[in-house]
C-alpha cells in the first residue's frame, strides 16, 4: 500500500515504521542504497525515521526523509558535516511587504 491509500492520521506512523524496516536492512547491507549526487553517488548507511515528516494533501502524501551518507572520498574530517539546502528553521521567510513603493 502506498502513504497516500493509507487514512491521514496512520501516514506518519506508517512512514516511520517503513523506514525503520529500510533502515535496519540498510544496517545488515551497506550496499542496499544509493543516492545520486554530483555527477556519482553516495551510499546511505543510516536513515533517521524520528526525523521524517509526511505532507498530506488530499490525492498525494509526499515526505521529507533524512538520511546519512559519509563524507565523500579524499575528504578529511573528523567529524561529520552537514549540509542543508532551502530555507531552515534559524532564517525566518521574509514576508513581501504589500505597500507600494
Amino acid at each position: 500500500a502506498t502513504l497516500a491509500a493509507t487514512p491521514r492520521d496512520a501516514r506518519a506512523a506508517t512512514l516511520r515504521e517503513g523506514l525503520e524496516a529500510l533502515d535496519a536492512r540498510l544496517r545488515r547491507d551497506l550496499r542496499a542504497a544509493a543516492l545520486p549526487v554530483a555527477g556519482g553517488s553516495a551510499r546511505v548507511v543510516r536513515l533517521h525515521p524520528d526525523e521524517a515528516r509526511a505532507f498530506s494533501t488530499k490525492e498525494r502524501c509526499p515526505f521529507l526523509c533524512v538520511v546519512e551518507v559519509p563524507p565523500p572520498s579524499g575528504t578529511s574530517t573528523s567529524q561529520p558535516r552537514l549540509r542543508l539546502h532551502g530555507i531552515s528553521a534559524s532564517q525566518p521567510r521574509r514576508r513581501r511587504d504589500p505597500s507600494p513603493r
